[in-house]
């Protein structure tokens, strides 16, 4: 699970975890990519052997994550008491954990400050409330993809939307809008577009890679603009069978092929 908090008990009973000092240094320098709620991490740093402890998260209520023994008195004892002193705002340093004591705790305005990562505030403006100052932190291109088609559709969110991949999905799942459909640039993605929105040729002549092209001719429509980048042999004799040229295509072309396998 290793979601906020995580810390583990040895079979001595005691109990290991990363403190607010750890937590702070990490932020600062961490080579090793310690994380800060991993019990894999929390089990490396103390030279633990992750196999032989019990793992367990604490948010507004423990949680067992794994059990290689039972608790007998003496170490229950120690668990009670360890919760009971536990301050677990203390341990809030970073976004992912304030977004996650937010959503499995309460939303804290003091501690809602602190979430700063793009993903953090999309799941929050999902899973929460969507506030106008934790929307303005969502930047990353996905993001903002899935903000527009789960939340709402803001142009000052819709704005991120970058990455070809995210435009496609934007126009297949939000709206195809202009402004949005020339961000598509990748072949497979204007393959994609042609194939579930509409066959436009400006977005056609996007389709440069053999596959894509492959896949356009055989399920869309044989263009031979879009035919004369199956490049790749194996797609050549397929294409040709499919399209029963008889060879027609892969001769225009002068390539040898071979013998299809």
């Amino acid at each position: 699970m290793c979601k906020f908090f995580s810390f583990v008990m040895n079979d001595k009973g005691g109990i290991f975890y990363f403190n607010r000092g750890q937590r702070l240094k990490f932020k600062e320098d961490n080579p090793k990519e310690y994380y800060m709620d991993s019990h894999a991490s929390i089990c490396e740093y103390f030279n633990l052997n992750e196999d032989e402890v019990n793992k367990y998260e604490y948010n507004s209520k423990l949680l067992e994550d794994s059990k290689c023994f039972d608790l007998n008195e003496e170490k229950q004892k120690t668990m009670d008491s360890f919760i009971e002193g536990l301050d677990i705002i203390e341990l809030i340093v970073n976004s992912d954990s304030a977004y996650e004591y937010c959503t499995d705790v309460k939303d804290d305005p003091e501690i809602r400050k602190l979430i700063t990562k793009s993903w953090d505030a999309y799941a929050y403006c999902h899973n929460i409330k969507d506030r106008p100052e934790i929307c303005k932190l969502i930047t990353d291109s996905y993001d903002a993809y899935s903000y527009c088609m789960n939340i709402k559709d803001r142009p000052e969110v819709r704005k991120y939307i970058t990455e070809s991949d995210y435009a496609y999905l934007y126009c297949m799942d939000v709206k195809d809008r202009p402004e949005i459909r020339k961000l598509i640039t990748e072949s497979y993605d204007a393959y994609k577009y042609c194939k579930h929105i509409k066959d436009r040729p400006e977005i056609r002549k996007l389709i440069t890679d053999s596959y894509p092209a492959y896949f356009y001719c055989t399920g869309i429509k044989d263009d031979p603009e879009v035919r004369k980048y199956i490049t790749d042999k194996g797609l050549l004799k397929d294409y040709d069978e499919f399209s029963n040229y008889k060879g027609k295509i892969v001769k225009s072309l002068n390539i040898n092929i071979g013998e299809k396998k």
